[in-house]
């Protein structure tokens, strides 16, 4: 009877062990965790437009399921997940050595316009890896029409509008036309700073006319207080009105320099802005990733 026990319970564990192993070989990896279920939550992440956390999600499919998409593929789109995610310095430190030629330089070209590194983008358009194929010749024309526009090389820039193709190469001249207008209305920080020996003149060349105006009220009236204090006797407080003039004095030289680089940062930003606009440069990056990249509508 014991024994007749043992063989039942010994028959009962191996059934459970059989039905275990069983499910383990059937489905060892939960649904989630699946290689197809992560790719899947990356094009929702896409859509949503969470890049970072898309960019996680890619990193994860990657080192979990090494071969499950093509290396270029991934590249492609590990950079265009992190310049979605505005993480433009990641993107140049690394210097777009994730995907090798051309389609690995437009993201760095891109993301140092994006930043405003324009020697840079020089340095990177003379690279030997844009001589790999691009089926879109017409990517790095743009690219180095932007880079010649920022840097002000106005006659580099029209060979390279007249590189481009229509309805791009009118848009180009016409960029090329503005910017050298722009080019005119540039500030000289250091001559800022020159009329700023009369209080507030240098904010005035820079284009804030009423910050000037303050400034030329504020150190003028402060030089009469302390004139004042010390013709009158009162030389303790005319030491300090004389420090708080001269802090607002050499204040109102240094503010009318870095008001007339902002006003020169201003003009490179709203031409930086222009040039990705009017010349599609953001559609350049969504047709790269749709053709090289996990995106869902690859063509």
């Amino acid at each position: 009877m014991v024994h007749g026990r043992n063989i039942l319970s010994s028959t009962l564990i191996l059934l459970y062990l059989a039905t275990v192993l069983t499910t383990a070989v059937a489905d060892p990896v939960p649904e989630e965790h699946r290689a197809a279920s992560i790719e899947r939550f990356i094009h929702t992440l896409i859509h949503e437009k969470e890049y970072y956390r898309a960019y996680a999600e890619l990193t994860r499919l990657g080192a979990l399921y090494p071969g499950y998409l093509e290396s270029q593929r991934i590249g492609v789109a590990g950079l265009y997940l992190q310049y979605r995610a505005g993480r433009f310095r990641d993107i140049t430190a690394a210097g777009g050595r994730a995907v090798e030629g051309p389609l690995g330089l437009i993201f760095v070209a891109d993301a140092q316009l994006q930043i405003g590194r324009y020697r840079e983008l020089f340095a990177t358009m003379q690279l030997p890896g844009w001589s790999g194929y691009l089926e879109r010749d017409d990517f790095r024309v743009k690219r180095e029409f932007a880079c010649a526009v920022m840097l002000g090389e106005f006659k580099r820039a029209g060979d390279a509008a007249a590189r481009l193709k229509e309805p791009l190469r009118e848009r180009g001249f016409l960029l090329l036309r503005d910017s050298v207008d722009a080019a005119h209305r540039r500030k000289v920080p250091f001559v800022a700073a020159a009329l700023g020996i009369v209080p507030g003149l240098g904010y005035v060349y820079a284009g804030q006319g009423w910050t000037g105006l303050l400034a030329f009220l504020a150190v003028t009236v402060n030089t009469l207080v302390s004139y004042l204090a010390f013709t009158s006797g009162n030389g303790e407080i005319g030491a300090v009105t004389a420090v708080v003039g001269t802090f607002l004095y050499s204040g109102s030289i240094m503010g009318g320099y870095l008001s007339s680089r902002r006003f020169n940062e201003r003009l490179d930003a709203g031409m930086g802005e222009r040039i990705h606009n009017e010349l599609d440069l953001d559609g350049d990056i969504e047709w790269i990733m749709r053709r090289y990249g996990i995106d869902d509508r690859r063509e």
